[in-house]
């Protein structure tokens, strides 16, 4: 199963799995991130609208997460998102 993360623009973006941080850093345009994964991700951006998340190529709507601090979190739950 492969979590897949599109920038539409340059956005920020962090992903923590089972409390360390994996991937930190900005995406730009048309930039691509994969990860390969079955494990629970907290995904968490300033622009949730400059990113398009897919699993197994299925859309996810990571902007329905939670906002604090200006920052949106979404909690990718493998078994649960597809």
């Amino acid at each position: 199963p492969v979590l897949k993360l599109i920038a539409s623009d340059r956005a920020w973006l962090k992903i923590i799995s089972e409390d360390k941080i994996i991937f930190e850093g900005i995406l730009f345009n048309g930039e691509e991130y994969f990860w390969e994964t079955d494990q629970i991700l907290e995904i968490i951006t300033e622009y949730p609208t400059k990113i398009e998340a897919y699993y197994d190529d299925e859309s996810i709507e990571i902007g329905k997460g939670t906002v604090d601090n200006y920052l949106l979190k979404y909690n990718f739950n493998p078994t649960q998102n597809i």
